[in-house]
């Protein structure tokens, strides 16, 4: 998992999600959900998939977070998961919908 601090790893990202899914974790730091959430993300890290996995923590880099959901045209909710594939977002979840089960079904669907 990489833990994404400027603009420049956003874009390289995006770029990787041409060739490959790319799902970004938008983690609230000092929020109880956000800390449930980011659970289910190690959960699913852990198991074989072929997603690059990417976390931003949002209080820390709001200037990156703010970048993604410009850049995505995602409204920002932390936390949330935004899955990215051929440059697009084919994904997205937030709050109490950010299980393992849903990420690895998420991701699975475009690992072709």
């Amino acid at each position: 998992m990489m833990l994404i601090k400027t603009t420049d790893d956003v874009d390289e990202l995006l770029m990787k999600s041409k060739e490959q899914p790319v799902l970004f974790f938008k983690h609230s730091t000092n929020n109880e959900l956000s800390a449930t959430a980011h659970k289910e993300f190690v959960e699913f890290s852990k198991h074989p998939h072929c997603a690059l996995l990417a976390q931003v923590n949002v209080i820390e880099d709001r200037p990156v977070s703010t970048y993604i959901a410009e850049e995505l045209k995602v409204e920002h909710e932390p936390p949330q998961v935004i899955l990215v594939h051929r440059g697009m977002v084919v994904w997205r979840a937030s709050g109490k919908d950010i299980t393992a089960e849903a990420l690895n079904a998420a991701v699975s669907v475009h690992c072709t």
